[in-house]
Order: structure tokens, then sequence, then C-alpha cells
């Protein structure tokens, strides 16, 4: 079960979903169990926490559903799930992104225009505003959670529900609409576009790039809970969660690893975007990036012509090419 709580800094086990998930997706003929990673690992325990989170990319992997909890309802929250839901059912996108009418009716033909707003009145956007912005869409750790569900992950708001491949394909079409979208929709729809246009292609550096203002209590997630998700090289990476180690240890092995094995020193976009921390080689990405400030490409470094780094001793970097 995916939650808004957990590692994020918000607490909300006082309002955890026993009884609308159960009603949801309870089966009378055989038991179930639910996995929460706010229950079934200790958190404070830094020792068990490490194997357990390199372990919890097979459990949603292999979880027969994933379930996400996105609280209790409010705001007409209802109607913008139910809004999205028909949405979803009007258009789709094809793999270029354009629009495929699921309707033959003449009457719904505007579904389909980018250039046509969407017949909904001032109640309507101002749910799904507010649908956008709950605090489950805010977590970094979704990325991993939603990216490896099965199809059928549950979007439980309440006693209503949506599945995720219903919302993610309305979200896509609010996109395309993006020039018809009321100013006030369109901030809030930054909450949730990175996380619906995710594809299993996107790299490690595109991810931290689009995930930096994603919320998570302990900065060493900013690596380990995309780690599940990379593919292609960067799955060599042999990188392995430990809470242990300090932020800085693990942010320099992280950034040798990656410059070594990808021949490339692109993750030096992501330095120097803040203050320094004492004792922080310059070399290494900052973890208090934010998507506020603009990843510059002034500089390209190492982009398409392979560099070799070496770290040689005390914060050195050794680099050639």
């Amino acid at each position: 079960m995916s939650l808004s709580s957990g590692r994020t800094g918000q607490d909300d086990t006082a309002s955890w979903p026993v009884r609308p998930v159960g009603n949801t997706v309870r089966d009378e003929r055989e038991a179930q169990t639910f996995w929460i990673d706010a229950i079934c690992v200790d958190q404070q325990n830094l020792k068990e926490r490490s194997p357990q989170v390199q372990r919890k990319c097979d459990v949603f992997t292999s979880a027969k559903r994933v379930i996400v909890w996105l609280g209790h309802p409010a705001l007409d929250s209802s109607l913008a799930l139910r809004e999205l839901e028909l949405l979803s059912s009007k258009v789709a996108l094809d793999e270029n992104g354009e629009f495929l009418a699921l309707s033959q009716s003449i009457e719904d033909l505007y579904w389909t225009n980018p250039r046509e707003a969407l017949p909904w009145d001032s109640r309507t956007w101002r749910a799904v505003r507010y649908l956008f912005i709950r605090p489950w869409f805010r977590r970094l750790w979704i990325w991993q959670e939603i990216a490896v569900a099965r199809r059928d992950a549950r979007m439980i708001l309440g006693y209503d529900s949506i599945s995720w491949s219903s919302f993610r394909a309305a979200v896509r079409c609010l996109l395309r609409k993006e020039l018809t979208l009321p100013f006030e929709l369109s901030v809030s729809l930054r909450y949730v576009t990175q996380i619906a246009m995710l594809e299993p292609n996107n790299s490690l550096f595109e991810m931290l790039c689009h995930s930096i203002n994603s919320h998570c209590l302990d900065p060493r997630d900013r690596i380990y809970a995309l780690l599940g998700i990379v593919s292609g090289w960067e799955m060599e990476l042999g990188i392995v969660p430990n809470y242990t180690a300090s932020v800085r240890d693990v942010y320099i092995d992280f950034a040798v690893r990656y410059m070594k094995t990808g021949d490339s020193l692109q993750l030096m976009h992501l330095c120097g975007l803040r203050e320094l921390q004492a004792g922080w080689p310059t070399w290494v990405p900052n973890r208090l990036a934010s998507a506020d400030l603009t990843v510059t490409s002034h500089c390209v470094p190492g982009r398409r012509t392979p560099c070799y780094a070496t770290y040689v001793r005390d914060g050195i970097l050794e680099v050639i090419g």
C-alpha cells in the first residue's frame, strides 16, 4: 500500500484507511495481507531499514495489487475523481502523444481538440486542483511504488477510487490542453505531471532532476528511492542502501560510481545550485538542489564525449577526457 504518510515529515497514522480500503479491495473468499512500509519496517532502526529499503521494489513489483491511499474525502474530491474518470473514457494518447477519440459521437469531438477547453464548470476545476495538491503526489517514494506496480494499481480517496491507468491518461490529456486550462490548475498540475509522465526508459539523471521538488525526510532517499526503477547501464552502479553511512559519504559514493560507470560528468549539472555545505567537494550534487532553480546547460561536461573519473582521496576527483 502506498500512503501519503511515512518518511516524508508527515504522520497520517491516526487516519490510516482501514475501513475504506478494506471495503474497496476486500475479497471474502480469501484472507488478504497488506504491506505498509511505515508499519512493516522499523524506521528508527537504521540497520533494519537498509536491507528493507533494498527489498521495497521487489515488494511492490510482486504485489497482487498496489493500493494508493490519497486520504479522506474533502473539497469535492468525489467530483474530481468522477470527472477524471470520464475524461479518460473519452480520449487516449497514442505513442506519439497525439489524441485518439474513444467516442464516435459528434458531440464529443471537442474532447480531442487540444485548443478546445474542457466542459467543466468552476466547481469542477477547483475540485481537480485540490486533488492534485494532496500530499501523496509530493512524496518521493511514490516514483518507485507506482512505477513498478501492475497496471491495475488503484487510487482510493475515501470510498471513491480510480485506476492508476485512467488517472494517468486523464493527466496526460490535461497536459495536451494546457493552453486552455485555468491558471490555478496549471500550477497544481506540475505536482502530478512528472510522475504521470514517468516512462521505463527515463534515465536516473532525468529522474533526479524531475523529482527534485518531491518530499523525503532523509536526504539519502534522493538516491535510494530511485534505484529500483533505473535501467540500462545505471543498473550496474552497485549501490546498496546504507543508512548508517553519512549523507556526505553516500553522495560522494554515488557521484563516483555514476561518473565511473557511465563515463560521464553529466551529474555535475546538479552541483552548485545551493551554497556548498562544509566538507562537501564541489563536484558532488548538492542535496538541497531545488527545481525552482533552473539546471542550466552553459557547459555540457561529458554529455556526449566520454570522460573518465577516478576518486583520488580527501574529496579530490581526477578527470580525464
